[in-house]
């Protein structure tokens, strides 16, 4: 640690006999003055105890850094020197050739595991290159099949104009990067609520049946479980639709399940009759489907 210069004081002593011979030959005219210099004189060695004590400080800090630094030397240098004898000559050859065998198999493991890790991102590139021309081939595809999808939409467009009184409603097929790779979107008009998308699948199911492009492709048989979970005006207009306006063709059979008290405010309407004449089976708590007691979990 370099040396830490300090400034000579002056003696109080001194000051004092210095004092008296001027006051000797000045008389009374500095007395109030030495108590300004004594004064002036205790500030600037304050100032100097307190440089001293910050100077003090930073060495301190440099000096535990400094000890750090040498603990970490003094144990790198023992474990360098643990494999030498008091002449300096290896203590084992033995030893120090496995050490080195150790560090050249990991340091070959690490050169593998780079290099593994290397052609992995170079896979997984020509993975994703190969995934979006593949959804380029898809997106040419929806395009290619612009008019069908059209022609779906405008079967879905009529339903929804008969049952719901508007055309606010829309179908899209658009490619995607999620793991579905095909969005199929179909939007109603105020879609979002339990009952609305019931009533959303109930025309997308009967859209698939009765448009010209797909019923080639529909196996001609559509079964509907209580799906007419809505209020009675769309409950209404749907079985409306089913009863006068579906174009059913003569091989096509659409099944549905119906609770007969929601269609009780129904009777007046002109198409009643056609559907009572469309009862296939009905079932009573007397007459019970499959002639047994049955609950549902």
């Amino acid at each position: 640690m370099a040396p830490i210069a300090v400034e000579p004081t002056i003696d109080s002593d001194e000051i004092r006999d210095f004092y008296n011979q001027l006051r000797a030959g000045l008389g009374t005219s500095i007395a109030r003055e030495l108590d300004e210099v004594m004064s002036f004189k205790s500030k600037i060695e304050q100032f100097q105890r307190h440089l001293l004590e910050e100077k003090s400080k930073v060495l301190d800090v440099e000096i535990r850094a400094l000890n750090k630094q040498l603990g970490e030397l003094d144990r790198r240098y023992a474990n360098l020197v643990r494999v030498l004898d008091q002449e300096g000559q290896l203590r084992n050859l033995r030893q120090t050739y496995a050490s080195y065998q150790a560090k050249s198999d990991e340091l070959g493991q690490l050169k593998s595991f780079f290099s593994r890790h290397d052609q992995l991102l170079l896979d997984r590139q020509t993975k994703k290159s190969e995934l979006e021309a593949e959804r380029l081939k898809l997106q040419a595809s929806i395009s290619a099949a612009s008019e069908r999808l059209r022609s779906f939409e405008r079967t879905i467009l009529d339903i929804h104009q008969f049952i719901q009184g508007s055309r606010k409603a829309s179908f899209e097929v658009r490619p995607t990067t999620k793991k579905n790779i095909v969005d199929i979107v179909l939007r109603i008009d105020d879609d979002g609520s339990h009952s609305v998308e019931r009533e959303k699948v109930f025309m997308y199911d009967l859209a698939l049946m009765l448009n010209d492009f797909t019923k080639f492709r529909h196996p001609g048989l559509l079964v509907h479980d209580n799906i007419f979970d809505v209020d009675n005006d769309t409950l209404r207009k749907s079985l409306e639709y089913l009863l006068t306006r579906a174009p059913f063709e003569d091989d096509q059979q659409y099944i549905l399940t119906l609770n007969m008290d929601r269609v009780e405010h129904c009777r007046d309407e002109a198409w009643y009759d056609e559907l009572q004449h469309s009862v296939a089976v009905s079932f009573t708590k007397n007459n019970r489907f499959l002639k047994t007691h049955y609950q549902e979990t």
